[in-house]
């Protein structure tokens, strides 16, 4: 399997109903080895951590936008668990839900919201992020 770009922007376009590798597998009629591999071989990274950036990029949107509950955005983008979905914007964010969209609502009205201005309280650029 050479085409990553078709399988990243089907994971973009359907991250909430995968379920798992193999939903992915089946849609390109491979083996769910040969696409994890293949994955791994050409983006450098794995694809389960594709699918969880593509899932945590949503939550953010939504954390900003709505008042819908962090336990409802978490399953709506597709996460299994609401834990799991916390887990994982944690790692990727680097701050919880709930600051996030704290530093969300701060930003939108134009208020400071820490040291320097920054969410994260730090006086460099941006968030948090792991690679």
């Amino acid at each position: 399997m050479e085409d990553m770009e078709r399988v990243k922007a089907f994971v973009r376009a359907s991250f909430r109903q995968i379920r798992s590798i193999n939903d992915i597998a089946r849609a390109f009629n491979v083996s769910r080895e040969t696409l994890r591999k293949d994955f791994v071989r050409i983006e450098k990274s794995r694809l389960s951590q594709f699918v969880a950036e593509a899932r945590v990029e949503e939550m953010k949107r939504l954390l900003s936008d709505s008042d819908e509950q962090c336990r409802e955005i978490c399953l709506r983008v597709g996460f299994a668990r609401e834990e799991v979905g916390e887990r994982a914007f944690k790692r990727k964010v680097g701050m919880t839900m709930m600051k996030f969209r704290k530093g969300a609502l701060l930003r939108s009205f134009g208020s400071d919201s820490g040291p320097e201005g920054r969410v994260d309280g730090s006086s460099k650029g941006g968030f948090i992020l792991e690679d």
